[in-house]
């Protein structure tokens, strides 16, 4: 996806393009694919900017999915982790609109663990059973790990 490359205007055109082609593919194919799409991150921007083109992918487009980069700098983790509120306006509007998030972990270019401030996603085992008791969550599943909520 790199966000990192670029800037944010460059994110969202890139992010519109793919968007479009994944939709073109879901036209052509429609018994072959779902659209999930990209939203448009860019470091140090706040991931309320991709609302729009979250919008507009799942109301016009028909996507049923996200895919989340919880890290757009390209493995420097410059960004505040997933439970900061940075990320809470875009949450809120992928509660509302997605059945299912991907959150592709990229690969880091910095120490440690990128799940260490998840605490529900490090023990999976407490989490599916919070999740069904709220019935606005939908499925999660954590792209290049052996772990998917739902």
């Amino acid at each position: 996806m790199s966000h990192h490359i670029g800037d944010a205007s460059v994110s969202e055109a890139w992010s519109r393009v793919s968007n479009d082609l994944i939709h073109r593919l879901t036209r052509l194919y429609p018994k072959n694919f779902a659209g999930v799409c990209q939203p448009p991150q860019s470091p140090g921007v706040e991931p309320k900017h991709c609302i729009g083109e979250l919008v507009r992918c799942v109301e016009e487009l028909g996507f049923v999915g996200c895919n989340l980069n919880p890290d757009p700098s390209g493995g420097y983790w410059t960004d505040p982790p997933l439970t900061d509120r940075w990320w809470y306006a875009l949450y809120e509007k992928l509660v509302e609109l997605v059945k299912t998030l991907s959150i592709n972990m990229p690969a880091s270019r910095i120490a440690g663990d990128p799940f260490s401030d998840i605490p529900a996603l490090r023990r999976p085992s407490k989490s599916p059973r919070k999740m069904r008791q709220q019935p606005s969550t939908r499925r999660i599943i954590l792209a290049r790990s052996k772990l998917t909520l739902d």
